[in-house]
């Protein structure tokens, strides 16, 4: 399933890499808020969301198509979530944007 015998291209290389410095962020940010004023719903959507992003990162980096679809949903969960708490801006989807595009054109490379 997983194999390292196949690098991945450079491209998907630097996009995993992108998703792991967001995931770091978001953690860092995570813990950095008051837990008090969150619901228990929501540190756990947040911790579940955070461990998704990571499984898509192992995934595209093995070159798996769940990978990108995992991140798919991932991401529309949390643009979901943004909007409801109206903090939605158009930033929030210009660097998941450019990652689902770059993954898409290597999407048939993908098993």
């Amino acid at each position: 399933m997983f194999s390292l015998t196949t690098r991945p291209p450079e491209v998907i290389i630097a996009v995993c890499f992108v998703m792991l410095a967001m995931s770091l962020f978001g953690m860092y940010s995570l813990s950095q808020v008051d837990l008090s004023q969150l619901s228990a719903v929501q540190i756990s959507l947040s911790v579940a969301s955070m461990a998704a992003t990571l499984l898509s990162i192992l995934g595209i980096w093995s070159m798996r198509r769940w990978g990108v679809y995992l991140f798919v949903v991932v991401f529309l969960a949390s643009q979901f979530n943004l909007i409801m708490q109206q903090q939605w801006v158009v930033g929030s989807v210009f660097i998941p944007g450019l990652i689902l595009l770059i993954c898409s054109v290597n999407l048939k490379r993908m098993s």
